[in-house]
């Protein structure tokens, strides 16, 4: 259905984009450092269930919606940027951590798991990047546009989920020499919320371009 030619381009398109730093990977790196490295697989899999809830809008036609209607992009991004900055608060009143365990009880995995996948179908940036990335590789000639758009979908998915989990496991490791006694220790009360903080500002500075 795909030619090899552009099926060997769009992987490589793929994995460059997403081993470029973003804000997912950012999210990912904050429950990581936060929890360890199983918070941070959680929020890996769960940004890639929010990326099949951006493939089945953009195969529905919702992405071109949202591309051409100004009112229902704002309302995506700033829904997006108010659950980013409830995270930060809620991580910035979290005790200091202490040694490689947290003092506080670490959120359950679900949750981890359902902050990603909201933190990443809150994002219209990915829903007007999978509109104008997609279709640059699918040919109505070769087959169902709309089966195409999902195969597509899922390597990308695929390799995103590959490329954060790895990520998040290197997190989980960071996290235990960030977490013995002594400065590098005190910051890490502050750099989850940080990162959460820094994503919510991102988002609001951001424009439909």
């Amino acid at each position: 259905m795909i030619a090899t030619d552009d099926l060997l381009v769009f992987l490589g398109a793929a994995l460059a984009i997403c081993v470029a730093p973003g804000p997912d990977m950012l999210f990912i790196l904050a429950n990581s450092l936060a929890q360890g490295a199983r918070a941070g697989l959680a929020a890996s899999f769960g940004m890639a269930s929010g990326m099949l809830g951006h493939t089945a809008a953009a195969v529905a036609g919702l992405s071109a919606l949202m591309a051409t209607v100004p009112a229902a992009f704002e309302a995506v991004r700033w829904a997006g940027v108010g659950y980013l900055a409830w995270l930060a608060v809620r991580s910035l009143q979290s005790p200091a951590l202490t040694g490689v365990a947290a003092a506080s009880e670490p959120k359950p995995l679900a949750r981890v798991f359902l902050q990603a996948m909201l933190t990443n179908l809150l994002n219209p940036k990915i829903a007007l990047f999978y509109l104008a990335f997609l279709p640059q590789f699918v040919v109505p000639a070769r087959g169902a546009p709309a089966v195409q758009l999902l195969v597509l979908a899922g390597l990308l998915i695929l390799i995103g989920l590959i490329v954060d989990s790895a990520v998040g496991i290197a997190g989980g490791r960071a996290r235990v020499l960030l977490t013995r006694p002594g400065p590098l220790a005190r910051t890490m009360r502050w750099l989850p919320g940080g990162i959460y903080l820094g994503l919510a500002a991102r988002l609001a500075l951001e424009t439909r371009r």
